[in-house]
């Protein structure tokens, strides 16, 4: 410590502070300020600086969750539903906290309230599936939990989603079937102040207005009973947002992904040989986003164009 301390022109309690943990572990400027850090650097006084802490807190929780349905068989091949539930996620405390008071102060359970309203048919001879549904959810007590610094912070929000779907399958041919899939969602914070930034208002992370689906699969069948399935997809995801507060730099533009897959099973489905390729046009898009006003932006970008051959072999 002596030798360090002299080689580095700081005080003994610095070195002991970044070499020795156990005795001080220093938070960073979220858990001390810049103050306390500078009072420390330049007087070694350990006690301008939060340390790390042992605490106990307790809390249970419990939920009265109901649901109910209704379901209407207006024909032999057509229902109508409604349904009305409830969903629930316990309270929860902080892992990340530099205070006592916050740690022992957990956050308050999550209610979600779910209305929908569906239709399931069959037509033309049952070649032809329409499913719709339309949503309204309710979250009281949303949990949401965002980086401020280093620290983890969570909060209690407010919130409301809704949204319609529709689904579709056609059997076109006996070899040939086609998928359809369209939704579209409306989700924000109705109330989201966690005492540092007020978000009401903002749309829910992940949670893109429009997205759709398209799958074809044609299916050839041979004398020998060995088939080879051809699948092409393609899916398309919205602008959205990945972090609460709607920042520019979490914006994540639509994109859509095309695959697709060659597959050949031999007779009695023994051997299973697969060419495939995954995002073909090769989007450029995220699959997360951390914000963090220490280490600025950092993305996670999704796989480029891959393909490769899968080969599967079933012992009886």
């Amino acid at each position: 410590t002596a030798v360090l301390s002299a080689a580095l022109g700081l005080p003994p309690a610095v070195i002991e502070g970044i070499f020795a943990p156990q005795d001080a572990v220093v938070l960073g400027i979220p858990g001390n300020g810049f103050g306390g850090l500078i009072e420390f650097a330049t007087t070694g006084n350990v006690g301008a600086l939060n340390f790390p802490y042992a605490t106990d807190a307790d809390e249970s929780w419990d939920e009265f969750l109901p649901s109910a349905s209704i379901n209407w068989n207006y024909s032999d091949s057509g229902m109508a539903y409604f349904s009305a539930s409830r969903g629930y996620k316990s309270g929860a405390f902080v892992s990340s906290t530099n205070t006592v008071a916050a740690a022992q102060t957990p956050l308050e359970p999550e209610i979600a309230t779910n209305y929908e309203l569906g239709l399931k048919s069959q037509w033309l001879d049952n070649r032809l599936r329409v499913n719709a549904s339309a949503f309204y959810m309710e979250y009281d007590d949303l949990q949401v939990f965002r980086l401020i610094g280093s620290l983890l912070v969570g909060a209690n929000a407010e919130a409301t989603s809704q949204g319609v779907e529709l689904d579709v399958t056609a059997l076109l041919s006996d070899n040939w079937t086609l998928t359809a899939n369209y939704a579209y969602l409306d989700a924000e914070y109705d109330e989201y102040d966690d005492g540092t930034d007020d978000f009401s208002g903002n749309v829910l992370p992940r949670a893109p207005e429009d997205s759709f689906f398209l799958r074809s699969s044609y299916l050839w069948t041979f004398n020998n009973s060995a088939t080879v399935d051809w699948i092409i997809s393609y899916a398309y995801t919205g602008d959205m947002n990945w972090v609460p507060s709607n920042a520019l730099a979490a914006e994540e533009d639509g994109y859509g992904l095309l695959d697709s897959s060659l597959t050949w099973m031999s007779p009695e489905s023994a051997w299973e040989v697969s060419l495939w390729g995954k995002n073909l046009t090769d989007e450029e898009y995220r699959s997360h986003t951390i914000l963090s006003n220490i280490s600025g932006t950092v993305d996670l970008w999704a796989a480029p164009r891959t393909w490769g051959m899968t080969v599967n072999y079933v012992w009886d």
